[in-house]
């Protein structure tokens, strides 16, 4: 409950400085107490591999150090364009010969998803965060160099020195000097290596390893929230893109016994992912999600255990624009199950019941 409650009031404090304290203009990074390195995952990796960007933040002082960094956009304009030019996290991707690469068309951005690295860092504490760069561009691109250019990101940070906290206590501590800044991060040069169909496998075996490992010892609280409290590699493989990925993504988003392991914004681009790519056997294994006696809608119910709005969705969309087999295989269903909107107002927003009440 302790974490719990200090998940909530971080984002209390980040929505409250968000609101009231706007962001200065982009400058290098220069913090007396904090330092903040960026870098990429891998500098090569194969067509269709997920990679992120990482942001690791040491305290460099003697007291104590808060921070927090969002994807943050202007979540109330419905035109895409004008979201795109109001977002704090700017990331600029060129190939070799300068063209930026679009953006990824994603079926939803979450709010839950906003706050993606936050932090207390004790003297000499370091912590590393990462943000899905396959999130913003597709990694199933031609081989060759690639540009990656933090162009901007904001960073909300507060300090603490050592007489203050021992004026204070321990129990009575609060950060009560957080500041925003927008800063410009490196140009990073990344590799990408031919498609390998064994390779990439190879590489979402590795993560899916990482990702089982954390499934079976969970740690902290699970308040809803989609980067604090899933693993690395389990988000990683979530949010990742292309056929190699949904295999995984179907192990991951549903235990038979247990039922959905994610709450719906959590995997609202896996079903995109899993929609676009899955093959007919794999189509099969997201029927039998549908098929448990509870996977029904109550009313007044958005999602439940053995139901989720992607779920009814996927099915939908396979009904319409699948094969012949895929049509004939998920008729029945999908007039049982009513059509869902995947991504309703009240997700993007975070707004009840995928949010605040």
């Amino acid at each position: 409950m302790d974490e719990y409650i200090r998940t909530v009031l971080t984002l209390l404090e980040l929505l409250f400085i968000t609101l009231f304290i706007p962001s200065l203009s982009a400058q290098d990074i220069n913090i007396p107490y904090l330092n903040c390195e960026i870098t990429l995952t891998k500098n090569t990796i194969i067509s269709g591999e997920p990679i992120s960007v990482c942001f690791t933040i040491t305290n460099t002082s003697g007291g104590e150090v808060h921070f927090a960094l969002d994807d943050g956009y202007d979540i109330w304009d419905s035109n895409l364009d004008n979201r795109l030019k109001t977002e704090l996290l700017k990331i600029s991707f060129q190939d070799s010969r300068g063209e930026e690469l679009p953006r990824r068309k994603l079926l939803c951005r979450p709010h839950s998803q906003v706050l993606f690295f936050t932090g207390d860092l004790n003297p000499g504490e370091k912590m590393v965060g990462e943000y899905p760069l396959h999130l913003r561009v597709s990694t199933l691109i031609s081989p060759g160099e690639y540009r990656l250019t933090v162009k901007a990101f904001d960073l909300v940070h507060g300090y603490m020195s050592p007489e203050y906290l021992e004026s204070v206590g321990p129990k009575d501590k609060k950060i009560g000097t957080s500041v925003r800044e927008s800063f410009s991060g490196p140009t990073l040069t990344l590799n990408v290596e031919p498609y390998d169909d064994a390779k990439l496998i190879a590489v979402y075996e590795d993560i899916m390893t990482k990702a089982r490992y954390a499934i079976d010892h969970p740690s902290g609280s699970w308040c809803g929230f989609d980067y604090n409290d899933i693993s690395t590699p389990t988000r990683t493989l979530l949010w990742a893109e292309g056929p190699a990925a949904v295999p995984y993504q179907i192990e991951l988003i549903y235990d038979k016994e247990k039922g959905f392991r994610y709450w719906p914004p959590a995997i609202v681009n896996t079903w995109d992912n899993i929609v676009r790519y899955a093959t007919p056997s794999q189509v099969e294994q997201i029927l039998e999600m549908a098929r448990h006696p509870e996977c029904y809608r109550t009313p007044g119910q958005e999602y439940s255990k053995y139901y989720t709005p992607g779920l009814a969705w996927a099915i939908h969309q396979w009904h319409e624009n699948g094969s012949e087999e895929v049509k004939e295989s998920t008729e029945e269903l999908a007039e049982k199950l009513p059509e869902e909107d995947p991504c309703p107002r009240s997700m993007e927003l975070g707004q009840y019941p995928y949010g605040k009440p």
